[in-house]
């Protein structure tokens, strides 16, 4: 309904109420064809889905942390996990918590004409849209989480090559979890964007170091550490 609603353009500007990003979803009708397409794929969807569907759940939260100094990072004596690279995009990687690189704004310039790794997932997942009409700008030591956005259509390249590949049909994600949420872990987090060597001063690496480790804490719902946590919503 919310998602409805932002196309319709009956929804009061969130920017008037805090730090957050527009929701106007209207304007991608007229602008960004490929984008209304993921909508359309979207809505029809919802429109047809049987009861069991639109009961399941899409919850955001956020978690925050108190900066960890160099001395806390030097005095790690874990050892690194083995990692494994895998082609393909993203969110065909079912089973693992899905990076969402971007913007502090969730959802980046999703409604600006801009086509990157963020701005697909929401435009092929509509349901994160909402949060940019309920979240804040992510501060420093913050990463938002989202849970439960399944993906209703996919798309080929990016940027002004953005195509819209038709409906996703697919269902890989299982049965919903006991919040009756199913389908990925998304975690948002804003890495900088320093030219040359000033990416690695301390500060820099400092934040970056926090950011990542917050992002991999994972759904705030899943532990009892005190992270800011919003409530869930039913699909929109």
């Amino acid at each position: 309904a919310i998602v409805a609603a932002a196309v319709f353009g009956v929804l009061p500007d969130p920017r008037q109420f805090g730090d957050m990003g527009d929701f106007e979803l209207g304007g991608l009708l007229d602008t960004d064809e490929e984008k209304a397409l993921c909508l359309v794929a979207y809505f029809h969807r919802i429109g047809t889905a049987d009861d069991g569907f639109l009961d399941e759940v899409v919850s955001f939260g956020r978690r925050s942390g108190q900066p960890r100094p160099h001395q806390f990072w030097m005095g790690l004596d874990k050892p690194l996990r083995k990692a494994r690279i895998k082609d393909g995009p993203v969110e065909q990687r079912h089973g693992c918590l899905q990076a969402a690189f971007g913007n502090e704004f969730l959802g980046g310039g999703v409604l600006e004409g801009c086509a990157a790794q963020e701005e697909i997932r929401f435009a092929t997942c509509p349901e994160c849209l909402v949060g940019r009409f309920i979240s804040e700008r992510a501060l420093t030591m913050e990463v938002l989480v989202i849970t439960g956005a399944v993906q209703y259509a996919q798309c080929t390249g990016s940027g002004s090559r953005l195509r819209f590949g038709g409906p996703f049909k697919d269902d890989p994600w299982g049965p919903p979890d006991e919040e009756r949420r199913r389908g990925p872990q998304v975690v948002s987090m804003d890495p900088l964007a320093f030219p040359r060597k000033e990416q690695y001063e301390p500060p820099q690496v400092l934040r970056e170091l926090m950011k990542a480790s917050l992002a991999c804490e994972g759904d705030p719902l899943d532990d009892d550490s005190g992270a800011s946590k919003q409530p869930s919503r039913p699909p929109f």
